[in-house]
């Protein structure tokens, strides 16, 4: 009778895992809809020529300021709503019990998480760029939906989705969440690869889908790693600035000489998880000889 709950547990959690990713595409469409109604109408007052609201409407999903002002207020809507689902369900739980982990930021840590993002650059190029080789209109369309959400000509409210809002609204959603649920029912690689294949799925196009799916695992290896979404989320932001801010560098580096940047990629990757695990060793043993210690002071 056990094993048969401690099975119908697992599937339930299973289940549980996929939810954070259907309310993510509910909550979109809801943004979506929401937001072109208010755009719509306004341009429509605005206009005052006795023309059809539907016009405004249709236009809307192609101008560029209206898909970086959706980015927004859909990260800001999926951080209210799944800020508060995480809270409940992991965080408030485990706040009367004993802290077993370190949970604080170093410079070696940063400086890791640094050389990890850089490294991840050159390999999410080199992944999609080999997945456009194969498949050169998924390339194109790629780029066409790039050129529409307005990113390849970034704005003022284009960082502040890439750099802030995304990587704390995703984190909370795959990481925080889908990973979390997951981990209940699957071992780690399984887990990771799910919340993974998901938040490659919810970028909408393969291109960005695989680099995404790719980034994804690394993320969840330092979540798990770091037993918790602030180390990912850390990591997710330099990574968009990297991508963002300094994305001229990594194509210059390439132009050079692709081959050789895309080894220094690799080696850097490898070398960031190196640092990473090492750091967050060091520091839970000095977290658990701190607990020792005061359990041995307790008991005298």
């Amino acid at each position: 009778m056990l094993y048969e709950e401690k099975i119908m547990n697992r599937i339930g959690y299973f289940f549980k895992s996929l939810l954070p990713f259907i309310l993510f595409i509910l909550l979109q469409v809801v943004a979506t809809v929401a937001l072109m109604v208010v755009f719509g109408i306004y341009h429509f007052a605005k206009a005052n020529d006795g023309g059809d609201i539907l016009t405004y409407l249709t236009g809307l999903p192609t101008d560029a300021f209206f898909q970086q002002v959706l980015s927004i207020a859909f990260a800001l809507l999926i951080f209210w709503v799944f800020s508060i689902w995480y809270r409940r369900v992991f965080i408030r739980p485990l706040r009367s019990k004993p802290r077993k982990y370190w949970a604080g930021f170093s410079v070696q840590l940063i400086f890791a998480m640094i050389f990890l993002a850089f490294g991840m650059q050159y390999v999410a190029r080199l992944v999609s760029g080999i997945a456009g080789d194969f498949f050169p209109s998924w390339m194109f369309s790629y780029t066409n939906l790039m050129d529409q959400s307005g990113f390849l000509k970034p704005t003022g409210l284009t960082y502040l989705y890439i750099i802030l809002l995304a990587p704390i609204a995703e984190e909370l959603t795959f990481r925080g969440l889908t990973y979390r649920f997951a981990r209940k029912a699957l071992p780690f690689w399984g887990a990771n690869i799910l919340q993974a294949l998901l938040f490659g799925v919810i970028h909408m196009n393969m291109i960005q889908g695989i680099y995404a799916f790719v980034l994804g695992l690394f993320l969840g290896w330092v979540c798990k790693n770091g037993h918790g979404i602030k180390y990912s989320i850390l990591l997710h932001i330099i990574f968009n600035i990297l991508g963002s801010v300094f994305s001229n560098f990594f194509e210059v580096t390439l132009g050079l000489n692709d081959k050789a940047f895309y080894i220094v990629g690799i080696v850097l990757t490898v070398f960031g998880l190196i640092l990473i695990k090492r750091e967050f060793t060091l520091q839970n043993k000095r977290v658990r000889k701190q607990v020792e210690r005061t359990n041995v002071e307790a008991d005298n």
